[in-house]
């Protein structure tokens, strides 16, 4: 079946991450990708560990034909070609691919394609309708623009490994390259608003991504000043400086993972602990009390938890689901992989998490349906 952007075609002349999961998303969505690499080096990420081959994963080449991990998700549902882009040959055969395409992505440097001649001013004389997106570090003006920006660097800048890590740790970044993902996310949708404007226009659009910029915008979701003149620590390891109980706590089998965003949902956990006495309690049935005595109900949540199962039947859950209270048990990202490969997670089986990525589409984590005739 046709994607919605059947007929866009892409060419990709990014490394790496960034760059590569905007377009990843793109021909998820139908789009045809069109990689361009160096000749002399091609893609990087091929000959970069963790290497998968006829042996399984290594950490270093066990034959010839094995292939970065990495490569092989990031560059799936793509074609590709080299250009060798320093040479006049070459520039004039990839201005002419310009001319019949919809989309250029590229992650370089700011600069970089200003001196190979295939920057926006030039680019959008040889195609007017032509829409080109460039992610960077900081953006493609200002006094950082010149810098390189990679994911962890972008997760420093912006504040964001500030706020990330128990209280009293050192500054910690996410555990996934949020940076990159996330950014590649705000292209993503950048792109589709720059194609619907140039369907309406007839006129292409520079798309300026700015990594810092992007987790900025995400960061200070939270009132930071506001918890500092409070007095409340940023870093908060999983707790929700907002609401109470918001955490993992520890459970019989592993750990479990409670929120409550509301009194409401405070007062399911209280009965499934058989504390029906706490939720209309003058203090601990208030969320603000709640949150300013954090420690307090977290040892009381915790004594519940211990005894219960995080995977398996929990014999609360109705109870706890009468308050529409969230709870879910923590699972390691191996074993999610592995259930969901393997067909074992009923819930990936109706999503379609499990299914092969690898063939038609990129594996968008996004269902669009077209509307039925009558309804």
């Amino acid at each position: 079946m046709k994607g919605i952007l059947d007929g866009v075609r892409i060419l990709d002349l990014s490394q790496f991450l960034s760059g590569p999961h905007t377009t990843l998303l793109l021909a998820g969505m139908g789009a045809e990708v069109i990689r361009v690499d160096n000749p002399a080096t091609g893609d990087v990420l091929s000959d970069a560990p963790l290497f998968y081959g006829a042996d399984g994963p290594s950490l270093e080449k066990q034959a010839e034909s094995d292939l970065g991990i990495a490569f092989l998700k990031r560059l799936r549902a793509k074609k590709s070609i080299t250009i060798d882009l320093k040479q006049p040959e070459g520039n004039a055969l990839f201005l002419r691919l310009v001319e019949k395409s919809d989309v250029v992505v590229d992650n370089f440097s700011v600069g970089v394609t200003k001196r190979l001649g295939i920057d926006w001013p030039r680019l959008k004389q040889v195609n007017p309708r032509l829409i080109q997106c460039s992610l960077t570090g900081y953006g493609s003006e200002g006094p950082d623009s010149a810098k390189r920006g990679y994911d962890v660097t972008t997760q420093a800048m912006s504040g964001l490994m500030s706020i990330t890590g128990q209280p009293g740790s050192p500054p910690t970044k996410a555990g996934s390259p949020l940076g990159d993902t996330i950014s590649a996310g705000f292209a993503f949708a950048a792109v589709l608003g720059a194609l619907y404007h140039r369907e309406r226009t007839g006129v292409g659009q520079f798309v300026d991504v700015s990594m810092v910029d992007v987790l900025f915008s995400l960061v200070f979701d939270e009132p930071m000043d506001c918890y500092e003149r409070l007095g409340l620590d940023f870093q908060q390891g999983n707790r929700v400086l907002r609401f109470c109980p918001f955490d993992t706590y520890p459970a019989n089998d592993g750990w479990l993972v409670v929120c409550c965003g509301t009194d409401a949902m405070w007062g399911g956990v209280c009965r499934a602990m058989d504390r029906a006495d706490l939720a209309d309690d003058p203090d601990w049935g208030r969320m603000g009390w709640r949150v300013a005595h954090s420690d307090a109900v977290d040892e009381l949540v915790k004594a519940w938890t211990v005894e219960r199962t995080g995977g398996g039947p929990d014999p609360d859950s109705d109870r706890t689901r009468g308050g529409g209270q969230p709870r879910a048990h923590d699972r390691r990202s191996a074993e999610m992989a592995a259930s969901a490969g393997a067909g074992h997670d009923p819930q990936c089986i109706a999503s379609g998490a499990g299914a092969d990525a690898g063939a038609a589409g990129g594996g968008v984590p996004v269902e669009v349906q077209r509307q039925c005739d009558g309804i």
